[in-house]
């Protein structure tokens, strides 16, 4: 037989060059006697490697190969059980090269389930964030209704205020378009998020589509782990053949020298016979020998004939085991022909296991690099949510900013619009006030001068009448200081508008931002619910493992049990039960086997030796309902007495696996001594 140097490298036969390298690259790595430890079958294995690439790397030496590899030649090769352990070697490299990428894929499967703890302490805290806004929302929109109402109240009693100046209406305008470009490229960024969980989601599915198909991948190695354990038994029973040809083959040549002995012993006999038969010839030839003589050569021609007896007799014995051994050998040869047959479709079988096992590892390689590409994009993923994460929270801290600058800008143009009326209103008041008093004065002119005229002529007269004319002055100091104290009424009422039209838009602006914050709001518990959705679908697998989510946890008293809460009378509890509010990751109800805590203030634990299980106070089982909105959990105490102790107690839920699914606090208060009591006591 001749060496197959392409099965050793593990190639096809019409591999190139590079293929032959890389090959050769791979298995010097994998089986370099320092790799294992200096062990001498790799140290064989490593010198067959290194011929069969010194053959086929030369491109004579491959075209002389080639031609020889199917012509008849003298030269031995090895053994085929040599054959065998290099193709079981190669087998179990590929089998640690598969464990190993299983072990790795687990640590991947491991890290996931942390993600998803994460997650799930995530989900609660942006629940209670949840619950948080609805109040703030509420609290809110009553804010709101209570302003609108003052509203409604000032403009029924105020008029309507004058247009603002055409720069503020710029610098308003410019503001808004800056606001609606933040919120374009918010809206932008979470398009961009969703478009990034969307994806996260499709790795998710790959990952777990890979699982699957690792899975699968064990239940071949496990068969061919298998085909290799066939392997080494076939190997065994080749090793017991040979051994028995050994044999075979020691006890033929043995035989076959006894033979070759016999027959010289016959040979040597027959020549003797013949001298012999000539003496006892030549001896009747020439005269009649003696009685004694003759009965001496009778007697030798007996010995002659005896010997000659138990020479043939022995040589029909060893023709009869040569023909027995000759049977066997052509036995022992047509077992090793079927043996060798087996052998050929053994190998036919590791040819084709060895092409699905590259094309196998083809695959896995693409998948692990599918894998290795998934991890990547979401750790790219992850890093441009927290970029996006980032981007919104500055983009945030802007639109605060401008906020806050748009906030001042209509205070300022509240402001401004407020002396521009106020200013309108004491121009025009002004300007009634002096057309009145111009009109006051041409009067009183028209009048002085009349009167002038009537003085001069009658001066006399208004010698007489000078007490008239000083009437008439007093006359007009009077209407002078009502004329004044009208104005500083006026200006007193004007005052007060001016102060209720400040109010009126300060309390609209308060009921803009305030609708705009309930907006906001209303979009984030929006969001909020989608997310929830969506969290509850992406991880809808999930509820075999934890079929419920614990929202709040509190308790009741055995003697109350329509009272909930977390602080209790220690004369009134007996037995204290739990209940939780659930949010339901599974469509179907079932059942969920529980183990529960009660401690007390300082950290001890509540047991009872005879049916308490070892950490805990008791074990339950849960049954849950997608309908239902909450569990109840049965409870610990006693019927003689009290046997909570007074402070803070700490209940804990876990599952079957140690994982912690709610823990929650209930206060037990010692009840006061009564008055009687503490008399006697003092």
């Amino acid at each position: 037989m001749h060496k197959n140097y392409y099965q050793l490298l593990g190639i096809k036969e019409n591999a190139t060059q590079v293929e032959i390298k890389d090959a050769y690259r791979k298995l010097s790595k994998r089986i370099h006697p320092d790799m294992n430890q200096g062990e001498p079958f790799f140290e064989e294995y490593f010198k067959e490697v290194q011929e069969a690439y010194g053959i086929l790397s030369n491109q004579d030496k491959k075209r002389t190969y080639d031609s020889g590899r199917f012509t008849p030649r003298n030269v031995v090769s090895q053994s085929p059980t040599r054959n065998i352990e290099f193709e079981i070697t190669r087998l179990q490299m590929r089998l640690r090269d598969q464990n190993e990428l299983v072990t790795s894929l687990q640590e991947e499967k491991k890290s996931l389930s942390q993600e998803l703890d994460h997650f799930v302490k995530a989900l609660f805290e942006v629940k209670n964030e949840r619950s948080t806004l609805q109040r703030k929302v509420q609290e809110q929109e009553m804010e709101v209704t209570v302003l609108k109402k003052a509203l409604r109240e000032v403009e029924t009693t105020t008029k309507p205020t004058p247009a603002p100046s055409p720069e503020l209406q710029k610098k308003v305008k410019t503001l808004e378009l800056e606001l609606q470009q933040y919120r374009e490229s918010i809206t932008g960024k979470t398009r961009e998020l969703a478009s990034e969980v969307q994806r996260t989601q499709f790795l998710e599915k790959r990952v777990q589509e890979l699982t699957r198909e690792v899975s699968q991948k064990q239940g071949k190695d496990q068969q061919i782990q298998t085909l290799i354990k066939d392997l080494e038994s076939q190997k065994a029973k080749l090793q017991q053949v040979e051994a028995q040809t050994a044999q075979l083959t020691n006890e033929l040549n043995r035989r076959t020298k006894e033979l070759e002995l016999a027959l010289q012993q016959k040979a040597t006999l027959q020549q003797n016979l013949q001298e012999a038969e000539a003496r006892r010839q030549q001896s009747q030839g020439k005269t009649a020998p003696t009685a004694g003589k003759a009965d001496q050569y009778q007697a030798q021609l007996q010995e002659l004939a005896s010997q000659k007896q138990a020479l043939q007799n022995q040589v029909h014995e060893l023709e009869i085991e040569a023909a027995q051994l000759k049977q066997s050998l052509q036995e022992t040869d047509q077992q090793l022909k079927l043996e060798t047959a087996q052998k050929a479709t053994l190998q036919g079988k590791l040819e084709q296991q060895e092409k699905q096992l590259s094309l196998q590892q083809a695959s896995l390689q693409t998948k692990t690099q599918e894998l290795e590409q998934a991890v990547v994009e979401k750790k790219t993923l992850q890093e441009r949510v927290q970029q996006g994460v980032k981007e919104i929270q500055s983009l945030q801290k802007a639109l605060q900013v401008k906020a806050e600058e748009l906030s001042k800008i209509s205070s300022q143009l509240t402001e401004l619009q407020k002396q521009n009326q106020v200013s309108k209103q004491e121009t025009e008041k002004l300007h009634k006030t002096v057309k009145n008093l111009e009109q006051q004065t041409a009067k009183d002119k028209k009048e002085i001068q009349n009167q002038s005229q009537a003085l001069q002529a009658k001066e006399q007269e208004l010698r007489a009448t000078t007490k008239q004319k000083q009437e008439l002055q007093v006359q007009l100091k009077e209407t002078r200081q009502k004329q004044e104290a009208q104005q500083v009424a006026l200006q007193a009422k004007i005052q007060e508008a001016d102060k209720e039209q400040s109010q009126k838009k300060a309390l609209q602006t308060k009921v803009q931002d305030l609708e705009k914050e309930i907006a906001t709001r209303q979009l984030e518990v929006s969001e909020l619910k989608k997310e929830t959705i969506t969290v509850k679908a992406r991880y809808a697998h999930l509820g075999h493992i934890q079929p419920f989510l614990v929202e709040h946890m509190d308790f009741f008293n055995s003697d109350k049990p329509e009272e909930f809460g977390t602080s209790f009378e220690k004369q009134d509890i007996k037995y204290i039960f739990s209940r939780m509010k659930i949010a339901m990751l599974t469509d179907k109800p079932g059942k969920l086997n529980v183990l529960v805590k009660y401690l007390k203030p300082n950290g001890q634990l509540y047991f009872n030796p005879q049916s308490s299980p070892t950490g805990y106070s008791f074990a339950a089982t849960i049954n849950y309902n997608p309908k239902e909105e909450y569990i109840y959990l049965s409870g610990w105490g006693s019927d003689r007495e009290s046997t909570f102790v007074g402070g803070d107690h700490r209940v804990e839920i876990y599952d079957e696996s140690g994982r912690q699914l709610s823990r929650a606090n209930f206060q037990v208060k010692d009840q006061l001594l009564k008055l009687s009591k503490l008399k006697s006591f003092f």
